[in-house]
Order: C-alpha cells, then sequence, then structure tokens
C-alpha cells in the first residue's frame, strides 16, 4: 500500500459527528443523488466496505500471498496492487478490498 494511498482512505474514514456516517459514504451518497458516475460509486461502495488490519504474511507466489488475519484468526488469499510480494513472516497494516475488477483466474 502507497502512503498516499493509506493516506487518502484515513481522510475517507473519518466520521461525521452528528451521523455517525464517513466521508467516503457521503461521498457515494452525494453521487447516488446527482446520478452521477455510476463506476464511481460502485469502487467507492466496495472500498468503503473494507477496513485495515494487521495481517501476517505466510505464504509469497507467483499470483498472490496469503495473509494471516491476526484478530480475525482467518487467512486470506489476497494480490498486492502496490507490487510488493512481501516476505514471509512480514507483519502488515494493510486495507484488503474485494476485487473492483473481475479477472480471469491465473493458471
Amino acid at each position: 500500500m502507497t502512503s498516499a494511498f493509506f493516506a487518502g482512505w484515513m481522510v475517507l474514514d473519518a466520521q461525521d459527528a452528528f451521523s455517525g456516517a464517513t466521508l467516503g459514504e457521503l461521498f457515494v451518497q452525494y453521487l447516488q443523488h446527482a446520478g452521477e458516475y455510476q463506476y464511481v460509486q460502485k469502487a467507492m461502495a466496495t472500498l468503503n466496505d473494507s477496513y485495515s488490519s494487521f495481517y501476517e504474511v505466510t505464504d509469497v507466489g507467483a499470483y498472490g500471498l496469503r495473509l494471516w488475519d491476526i484478530a480475525g484468526k482467518r487467512e486470506i488469499q489476497c494480490w498486492n496492487s502496490s507490487g510488493y510480494r512481501g516476505d514471509n513472516g512480514e507483519i502488515w497494516y494493510t486495507r484488503l478490498c474485494l476485487r473492483l475488477l473481475k479477472i480471469p483466474a491465473c493458471p
């Protein structure tokens, strides 16, 4: 995860004191109200449903890596969009998101 991406999501995760909605959720509501930029609405909704947590890198392969969700006690297969593959045993504080695009399965 790049520092610019991380800093951007820190801002969008900020909550409104009165409604409890995050800035990211308010942005999606505005886009829905305006009826524009459906592709941005979809991406924002997916990203708003994600959160940051601590993960241990347990396996690094040619098509991605496996992370152990320390708090959730579960293993997750994922791909890092920054291109950094990681090393076994590293601890990451990162945000995991569902796929935004449909990508054909790797061989």
